[in-house]
């Protein structure tokens, strides 16, 4: 699966895609609001594609310099309602990318894959995150206490959101 937007496209992840993704996934900034550890190295990151990112998930390609700048996923939670994560790389951040790249995944999801609804959760500090998600039409649910086993082993509370597929309007 490919789909591209006017600045992007969104593509499977490679092994290959590793350096690009390490450049960003060794900043702390990027994980703490993603909830992984900084990566170490090269070969953490290739650990990584191979164990996780592979699986429901694509690279957000940003056509300008055709760097993976980012990551997407959408995970079947149970039938037909998905799990929305990503991630991006701070050099991008405050410039719509990551907007631009969850509407194209989205209107993909509720089309290609019949999704009825998607939800997301974002860490309690993770503003611009929540600021994304309710001007995509997500729907605030409320705060789910120990909802995401952080990589330190600690729980953290999330901010939940909904979109369904009724309510948006693609």
């Amino acid at each position: 699966m490919i789909i591209e937007t006017e600045r992007l496209i969104l593509r499977p992840i490679t092994t290959s895609d590793a350096a690009d993704i390490y450049e960003y996934a060794k900043n702390e900034n990027v994980g703490k609001f993603a909830g992984f550890k900084p990566h170490e190295n090269i070969e953490e990151t290739k650990s990584v594609i191979n164990d996780v990112l592979k699986v429901d998930n694509l690279a957000i390609v940003y056509k300008e310099n055709n760097k993976v700048i980012g990551t997407l996923g959408l995970h079947e939670k149970l039938d037909k309602i998905y799990e929305l994560g990503y991630s991006l790389s701070e050099a991008y951040w405050h410039k719509g990318l990551m907007s631009e790249a969850v509407k194209a995944y989205i209107d993909y999801a509720f089309k290609y894959f019949n999704a009825y609804e998607i939800d997301a959760g974002v860490f309690l500090e993770n503003t611009k995150s929540e600021k994304l998600l309710l001007n995509l039409g997500f729907k605030y649910i409320g705060i789910h206490k120990k909802d995401y086993l952080n990589y330190d082993n600690k729980y953290r509370d999330c901010k939940r959101f909904r979109l369904t597929k009724d309510e948006y309007g693609g």
